[in-house]
């Protein structure tokens, strides 16, 4: 199952949080960060070496919120 899309802005980012339930009761998040360029938005997806599932979607939203805001900070 996957739940609606959440859109958070950061930075002058805007990140797109999808959790999905790959395993009934077991939440994932699925990540984008979009960031402006002078000739327009670059999409970028987020993968993380170890994928993280929680029991709820709220804490696969929050997760993955988190992780891109951590990306932003280090890389933009």
């Amino acid at each position: 199952m996957m739940a609606e899309a959440s859109e958070f802005s950061y930075k002058n980012h805007r990140i797109r949080i999808v959790p999905y339930e790959p395993i009934s009761g077991q939440w994932i998040a699925d990540i984008k960060v979009f960031s402006p360029t002078p000739g327009g938005v670059i999409e970028q997806q987020l993968f993380f070496p170890e994928a993280r599932f929680f029991e709820t979607l709220d804490g696969a939203q929050q997760y993955g919120l988190a992780m891109a805001q951590s990306w932003l900070d280090k890389n933009r």
